[in-house]
C-alpha cells in the first residue's frame, strides 16, 4: 500500500508499507524421503525465510518514505 501527498508544485512525498506473510500461514518442507527410516514420509519442519521474507517465516513488514523533486 502507498500514499502520495503533494507538498508544493514539484515536491512530492511518499508513504510505503509491504508486509509479508500477512496470514502467517506455515510453508511446510518437503517429506523424508529415505526409504527405510523410520521418518519417511513425515514433515519434520517448515521452510527458512529467505532475504526478502516471503518463502515462509513469520509475519513481517515494512515501512519506506520516498521524496520525489
Amino acid at each position: 500500500m502507498f500514499r502520495s501527498f503533494r507538498l508544493r508544485e514539484r515536491l512530492n512525498l511518499e508513504f510505503r508499507s509491504e508486509w509479508f506473510s500477512v496470514t502467517n500461514t506455515p510453508q511446510y518442507g518437503n517429506p523424508d524421503t529415505t526409504l527405510g527410516n523410520a521418518n519417511f514420509g513425515k514433515i519434520r519442519g517448515t521452510r527458512g525465510t529467505d532475504a526478502s521474507g516471503t518463502t515462509g517465516g513469520n509475519r513481517g513488514g515494512a515501512f519506506g518514505i520516498r521524496i520525489m523533486f
